[in-house]
């Protein structure tokens, strides 16, 4: 191939709903090594599986957060165990190759995500990075961040995401899940999905032109129907008939993991166990502190929270046992990853990611004002404020958090209740956000 930017060939041979493709192939004119590159995600986007070849055989495997190099030989050797804070790495004996310990490499992130520094279990500074506001990599110290020869290098830069350098290394896209991006043109290297709904952004464009404040169009919002109170809620899931509302100690413990499981539905993933609470009447409650909360994203999210704590104690608990010691690598990398989760920034990422995936599968409700709001203040009460042992009930540690902690009220001093639609459309909202923070609230 004579022209550089026809070297890389995208092969849409499993082309699925994220635009992913299944396999790439890159040809190096000067000695024809060729590099193929498999890939596996699942229905939220995520990076399940994925084998990147080399002409020598080398390259990276990828199970869930565990990151697996492979040598010339098919032997793989754990590279390194991603956390929400950064990641664990493997150090190896130089000359063995042989996993000799592990150091925590924790990223220090911007607003957007992005890794604008890497520092070591000391505090040591070991990587800082500047980047233009499309995503290249301007300013920089200590390339690798390793600190020794044998610490896997940081690949996880721009909005956090991996830098897929394996295909040319004048070429670092960044693995977006959904689509490979290349920041030297701010473009995407494959379709929007979407693209008919969005056609005057275009179909490759990033962030509809603004990678600082990209926003969605689209979203539900409460609605008048369904605006009720914390004690009508309190009354409701006092109804259901599982027990949920009166539940205590373990039947308590266990009714909050139920909350968090999750279902495929219609080809999908979605909150398994709280479809009730999107017909009753007080499934919007006001906050003054916390704005709307959606009830029905607030008991999925509270009960991922609290799995995700339940998972770290238990992870502790087995570091800490006489057992660990006999557990292969990958388990041990398991295991320590589990014990450095954040359970509320763990949960936060989920909310993002569902809504990310709305865009595709429910596109009216994607990004809904409330919605990131409430799952943060879910996630808080999931992981710090629900406790089993409680002499209280479930249904009125609830309702204690909604009052006391966030300011629960008459939904008609929420400042928008006049301007609520009175049921659901499928319209454009009166608002949106994509963060955490909440809106229409009274300080």
């Amino acid at each position: 191939m004579e022209e550089y930017n026809e070297r890389l060939i995208f092969q849409h041979r499993q082309q699925v709903v994220l635009s992913i493709p299944a396999s790439l192939s890159y040809t190096e004119d000067a000695d024809y090594t060729v590099i193929m590159k498999s890939l596996s995600y699942d229905a939220w986007g995520r990076l399940t599986g994925e084998s990147t070849t080399v002409g020598d055989g080398t390259g990276y495997v990828y199970k869930g957060a565990l990151v697996f190099e492979r040598n010339a030989v098919g032997k793989l050797s754990l590279d390194a165990a991603l956390t929400t804070g950064g990641r664990i790495t493997a150090q190896k004996d130089a000359s063995t190759g042989a996993i000799t310990g592990y150091t925590v490499h924790h990223h220090i992130t911007d607003h957007l995500g992005s890794v604008r520094a890497v520092v070591d279990f000391d505090g040591s500074l070991l990587e800082t990075s500047d980047f233009l506001p499309y995503g290249t990599r301007w300013s920089q110290t200590g390339g690798s961040a390793a600190g020794t020869l044998t610490d896997a290098a940081n690949r996880w830069r721009y909005s956090g995401k991996e830098e897929q350098k394996a295909l040319n290394a004048a070429l670092p896209l960044i693995d977006y899940g959904a689509r490979m991006y290349n920041p030297a043109i701010a473009r995407w290297m494959s379709v929007d999905p979407l693209a008919e709904k969005y056609y005057p952004m275009g179909g490759y464009g990033y962030c509809a032109g603004n990678p600082i404040t990209y926003r969605d169009i689209w979203g539900f919002e409460p609605t008048k129907k369904q605006a009720g109170s914390a004690t009508g809620f309190f009354t409701s899931i006092n109804k259901i008939k599982t027990g949920i509302g009166t539940s205590t100690g373990l039947e308590a413990h266990n009714a909050m993991l139920r909350m968090g499981e999750v279902s495929i539905k219609k080809g999908k993933p979605a909150p398994a166990n709280t479809g009730p609470f999107n017909k009753i009447q007080d499934r919007y409650i006001y906050t003054e502190k916390g704005g709307w909360i959606d009830m029905a994203h607030f008991m999925f999210y509270a009960g991922t929270a609290y799995r995700y704590k339940v998972s770290r104690e238990r992870a502790t608990t087995l570091i800490s046992s006489r057992e660990f010691s006999s557990f292969n690598h990958v388990t041990q990398a398991s295991l320590l990853r589990q014990s450095m989760i954040d359970p509320i920034s763990e949960t936060i990422q989920d909310g993002y990611v569902q809504e990310r995936m709305d865009r595709i599968f429910a596109n009216h409700s994607a990004y809904s004002y409330e919605d990131l709001p409430t799952d943060k203040v879910a996630a808080v009460f999931g992981a710090s404020y629900f406790d089993p042992n409680s002499n209280l009930t479930f249904a009125e540690q609830i309702l204690n958090y909604l009052i006391e902690e966030l300011g629960a009220t008459n939904p008609e001093r929420a400042p928008n209740f006049d301007n609520l639609p009175q049921d659901y459309s499928k319209g454009k909202p009166s608002q949106t956000n994509q963060s955490t923070k909440p809106l229409f609230t009274n300080p």
